[in-house]
């Protein structure tokens, strides 16, 4: 099996790696012949998506990159996109795409309506909110969409259905599937697949029947997340009766350049005076439009936390008047308070562009719970960084197997090693070949181990020696800009660092990543 893309010449063939039989896992690796890591994907005279379509379908490509760009020419976001946009205008199959946060997943489903490829897409995503975001974005695009959330009755002239989990299991869905109208759906996007192993434990058994109402189509199904180790590829598949041999897997690197790792130990207090402490001296840094998450194992800490400063909460349970997830929501988004006392309810769809500072405090949630968080981080490209803040005194027992991914063992370890923690975390994420360590790239942004004199880290590791004192409240805004110095720089105004360039380019490769340990400190 191979492609071929006129920007980036021919693919190699596909390649069975990663063991023998049924275990055996198909990846597309791409090779440049002439370009270079600090390249950016797309040069600078226009290059439109439209050169790479005209291979699967003639006409239409640049009406239909303007309209999802708002540019005359629409550019693709990294190789790996494009690579995607081809595969399923092709129609490969059935196909895993792990692309980064903010990576361009939803032209996948934008561009075969556009560009006149007949069938009906369904797109499925766990997460209300991030879901109706995806159906007016792609309404706006001019693609002939519905939201079955709103209404169950479909037109019929529809071109992409959006749905929840939740949605399929139902007689009205089910009916759906069977009638002609089911008939003619050709194409499955399940966006966030990590919903699958680290969702609510109440969605689980919803996404066991989603899975065979699927797996039981002549549909293509497109799963699509950005937190998808190699290791784990066969347990996200298993739902879904499909195995590696038979997937399409197109996987980008999952690191994001703009965000700086951190990690500090802090003393166990009553009040959690130290995360306080810190939190306080983060805030300090923002600008008026920048804003600040602190996130939480269980709503009742996120609770104290939220009335001890002063900041908006937000998690699954807020319905009393006056403090539910709109009212905090506004409030944090007015600027009333930067901050943010928060669960793993708010990385389910809930995206702003200006967090600069991401705080997860007793990360114990997994390594992928651990990198959704870190991740709401630097959405508009701009230099943000992620603190892992722990009182724990022990590590966990290691975990073998192919769920040992799932162990917060591997947050620990992210947490104590002396090495790179951006090498760390994407040794675990990303197939070799991909991981590299922040002074590899200086244009990335370093994390405390690479830059421990860094003034971010340095600042938040004097606040965390403060064990006691007075809880400031945090909900009023700072009196003026001057007041609050430039995040990242040590003059206001200074120019901040964007995405770094190498960032958007990686070589894909076929091997699986090793065993190797990193080492720890005490």
């Amino acid at each position: 099996m191979s492609l071929y893309s006129p920007l980036f010449g021919a693919y190699d063939s596909v390649e069975k790696v990663a063991g023998e039989g049924d275990n055996a896992m198909e990846v597309i690796e791409v090779n440049y012949d002439t370009d270079s890591m600090d390249d950016f994907i797309v040069p600078d005279a226009p290059c439109d998506l439209g050169r790479q379509l005209q291979q699967c379908q003639p006409a239409g490509h640049a009406e239909a990159m303007g309209r999802i760009s708002g540019t005359p020419h629409g550019k693709e976001k990294s190789a790996e996109q494009m690579d995607a946009i081809v595969a399923i205008c092709r129609q490969r199959g059935d196909m895993l795409v792990v692309m980064r946060t903010g990576g361009g997943k939803s032209m996948l489903w934008e561009i075969p309506p556009l560009i006149g490829f007949e069938g009906i897409s369904i797109v499925v995503c766990p997460f209300k909110i991030l879901l109706d975001e995806q159906y007016e974005r792609c309404d706006a695009a001019g693609v002939r969409s519905h939201n079955y959330s709103i209404s169950k009755v479909v037109p019929e002239n529809v071109q992409n259905i959006f749905v929840q989990v939740e949605h399929v299991g139902s007689d009205a869905f089910v009916q759906l599937l069977a009638s002609p109208m089911g008939q003619r759906i050709k194409r499955i996007f399940v966006d966030e697949l990590h919903d699958v192993a680290h969702g609510h434990p109440k969605r689980r058994p919803r996404w066991d029947v989603l899975a065979r109402q699927f797996s039981a189509l002549s549909a293509k199904i497109i799963l699509m997340t950005a937190t998808c180790p190699p290791l784990a590829v066969p347990h996200f598949l298993k739902p879904f009766d499909m195995r590696p041999k038979d997937v399409l897997t197109i996987r980008g690197p999952t690191d994001r350049p703009e965000i700086g790792l951190h990690a500090i130990r802090v003393l166990p207090t009553l009040q959690n005076v130290p995360l306080h402490q810190i939190v306080r001296a983060l805030h300090d840094r923002l600008e008026q439009h920048e804003r600040m998450l602190v996130f939480f194992n269980t709503k009742r800490e996120a609770e104290m936390f939220a009335k001890a400063s002063g900041s908006a909460v937000f998690h699954s349970d807020l319905w009393e008047a006056g403090n539910t997830k709109a009212y905090n929501l506004d409030r944090w988004d007015s600027g009333d308070t930067k901050v943010m006392a928060c669960t793993t309810a708010f990385t389910q769809g809930i995206n702003r562009p200006h967090v600069r500072f991401v705080v997860v405090f007793e990360p114990d949630l997994g390594l992928l719970v651990t990198m959704q968080m870190v991740g709401r981080a630097g959405r508009d490209g701009v230099e943000s960084h992620a603190f892992l803040v722990g009182t724990s005194t022990t590590m966990p027992y290691a975990v073998k197997g192919i769920g040992a991914y799932q162990c917060n063992f591997l947050t620990v370890q992210l947490m104590l090693t002396n090495q790179c923690r951006v090498y760390t975390s994407m040794k675990y994420l990303n197939r070799v070949g991909m991981p590299y360590e922040c002074k590899d790239h200086p244009s990335r942004v370093p994390c405390d181990n690479c830059d421990p004199f860094g003034m971010i880290h340095k600042s938040a590791c004097a606040a965390s020696k403060i064990t006691t004192g007075p809880i400031q409240k945090l909900w009023a805004p700072l009196a003026t800009e001057a007041a609050a110095p430039s995040l990242l720089t040590p003059g206001h105004g200074a120019k901040v660092r964007a995405v770094p360039a190498f960032a958007r380019r990686q070589t894909r490769r076929t091997e699986l990543p090793t065993g190797a340990t990193c080492r720890h400190t005490a």
